[in-house]
């Protein structure tokens, strides 16, 4: 099963919407809690996610520094 995360409820179809990288895609993942974590309001950059060999997510926030 995958996963798709909107702040709109009950659709029936998903569109493409062009995102960050300039091209369209829908998006869904395996693991439902990452996918809540990309529903959260924040930018492409702020979070590293992965998954251990458990499958768990594994989330580090990302510090910016201007140097």
């Amino acid at each position: 099963m995958l996963y798709h995360v909107s702040s709109k409820m009950g659709l029936k179809t998903i569109q493409p919407h062009v995102s960050t990288h300039k091209k369209a895609y829908v998006y869904a993942i395996e693991n439902m809690v990452t996918g809540i974590l990309f529903g959260a309001g924040h930018d492409d950059f702020d979070f590293i996610i992965a998954t251990d060999e458990n499958n768990r997510p594994i989330i580090l926030n990302v510090i910016r520094r201007h140097y």
